[in-house]
């Protein structure tokens, strides 16, 4: 009871610790006058990113929100993200935000996020505008006829905008409006249709800075120390049989692959794990049932973790984590060889072997694991603690120590 209130206090106290949302990146904000001023962004979620800028100018140790109407905008270094002030419509509103500056050129494209939806500004030199809504088409027809429906206006919107090229309209209706699309399209008609505006700039030119999942992903081996408990029986027959308990123990090796998803642009500390293991068991019991005969539990076994962690550091090259979750394991082809039973008669007890299969077993369980990132190198304690399982057969716990290469 004492371990699953220790694992379930961790798994409980790991999200109060995660709140924090801070991830800077050196960039720079351009005033309303045209100045630039160098520092450091917090660079967040893409709405909270079109709501303000925060901004800490070098040698400051606080970040201050500026407005879209502060600023005219900001942009990472390196010629990296780039959100400019402008005025956008939104569910029929205009109101100022900060919009990401996918593409500039003759016709330029914008990319902003409002309410929990994702929206596209077009804007050519003339002044003309128009705003769509991200959108994937899918096969259902039903749902593909409403969205072609609902599209409609906002295809004549964009082709009166790109009035140069008869194709924009009729591949509007095929096409899914996401920024990779809509950017290529945009691309495409400015080096085509507006060459006299100058050279067309796509400024998504750093994918990585732009991520809001980084998966880390692991490939490692570890030693795994076991514990199982199969129960005592008792066989209502003639004459009357048992079966003594019996606990196996033992260390056996364990394969993995997994993933560390952090999430640098919500929180600096956040972390999610999946992890996929097999175990093939051939563990010996604790106690010697029958003199000169070894008791084993054999089984293969496969594991499935889901969990949410603490990283202290995510940059840092030395960087400890804790992660709590929930897990699955599947064993198969089980047996235990040589259990003990014992035939009682006037005589006296007759002992006699025999070995004993199950069908597959599935426990539910939650674990909890401490480790830290070296570089490439992934080390890792963890304990798994099973609700569930046999009646006849019960794993009580896990204890398993490895390491991995990450990715």
């Amino acid at each position: 009871m004492m371990k699953k209130m220790i694992i379930w206090s961790v798994l409980c106290l790991l999200p109060m610790q995660m709140s924090a949302q801070v991830n800077p990146k050196e960039g720079y904000v351009i005033t309303n006058e045209g100045d630039t001023v160098r520092g450091t962004i917090n660079y967040l979620k893409d709405e909270e990113n079109a709501k303000a800028c925060q901004f800490r100018k070098a040698g400051e140790s606080t970040y201050k929100k500026l407005s879209p109407s502060d600023i005219s905008g900001y942009r990472l270094a390196d010629e990296g993200i780039y959100y400019v002030s402008r005025v956008l419509k939104t569910d029929n509103v205009e109101q100022r935000l900060f919009a990401e500056f996918l593409v500039q050129g003759g016709v330029s494209l914008y990319r902003y996020s409002y309410n929990g939806e994702t929206y596209f500004g077009f804007a050519d030199t003339a002044g003309k505008e128009a705003v769509v809504r991200e959108d994937k088409l899918n096969e259902d027809l039903t749902s593909y006829e409403e969205k072609l429906e609902a599209r409609r206006g906002q295809v004549q919107q964009v082709g009166s905008v790109m009035s140069k090229d008869p194709t924009v309209a009729g591949r509007l209706w095929k096409m899914d409006l996401t920024s990779n699309a809509l950017l290529k399209m945009v691309k495409r008609y400015d080096e085509r249709y507006c060459t006299s505006d100058g050279d067309c700039v796509v400024f998504k030119s750093d994918m990585k800075k732009s991520r809001s999942v980084i998966p880390h992903i692991y490939v490692g081996a570890a030693a795994s120390y076991a514990w199982f408990r199969s129960g005592s029986q008792t066989f209502q027959t003639l004459p009357v049989t048992s079966s003594p308990e019996a606990k196996y123990s033992g260390f056996v090796p364990t394969v993995m692959v997994g993933a560390d998803m952090t999430y640098p642009r919500q929180s600096q500390h956040l972390m999610t794990q999946v992890e996929i293991s097999f175990t093939p068991y051939s563990i010996k019991a604790d106690e010697q049932l029958v003199a000169d005969k070894e008791s084993r539990m054999k089984c293969s076994e496969l594991a499935l973790r889901l969990g949410v962690g603490y990283v202290f550091s995510q940059k840092s090259s030395v960087s400890p984590f804790l992660v709590g979750g929930f897990s699955v394991r599947h064993q198969m082809s089980i047996k235990e060889e040589n259990r003990a039973r014992v035939v009682q008669k006037t005589t006296g007890d007759i002992p006699f072997l025999y070995d004993k299969d199950y069908k597959s077993i599935t426990y539910l369980g939650i674990y909890a694991s401490a480790g830290v990132n070296i570089g490439h190198l992934r080390l890792a304690a963890t304990y798994d603690l099973p609700f569930s399982g046999s009646n006849d057969l019960q794993m009580k716990s896990a204890l398993t120590v490895g390491v991995a290469y990450r990715f």
